[in-house]
């Protein structure tokens, strides 16, 4: 079994949003597991409801994935996309376009700089 000492996680961090080990990284679309980028969540392939649902399960699965991790990663999904309101609200399916993905990312990393994935030596303002 892999240890999440292992892979440069540790027990996660206190935040206010539930991440716990998840950060935003804006220069790929992507939702990165620890500092340590071991594992990397496509926010550009989760267009509609049932392709998020399916990263969600696929991460359910991984023999590693703790409770905090899974829950992170919902967290970190409906803050970022929203999806009750752009994907599936009033159970209605809706797809985003990839530019709609962007501009979401986009702008919830614009807002909440703590939760960016940094490289070691960035300058945090």
């Amino acid at each position: 079994m892999v240890e999440l000492e292992d892979w440069g996680l540790g027990n996660g961090r206190d935040d206010d949003h539930g991440w716990d080990l998840w950060w935003l990284k804006l220069s790929n679309y992507t939702l990165v597991l620890g500092r340590n980028e071991r594992y990397e969540l496509d926010l550009e392939r989760c267009r509609t409801s049932a392709e998020m649902l399916d990263w969600i399960a696929q991460l359910a699965h991984k023999s590693w994935a703790t409770p905090a991790i899974l829950s992170g990663a919902v967290h970190a999904l409906d803050d970022v996309l929203e999806p009750q309101r752009n994907l599936c609200g009033f159970g209605v399916s809706k797809r985003l376009s990839r530019s709609t993905v962007r501009k979401l990312v986009d702008a919830f990393g614009s807002e909440h700089s703590e939760l960016l994935e940094r490289n070691p030596g960035d300058i945090v303002s």
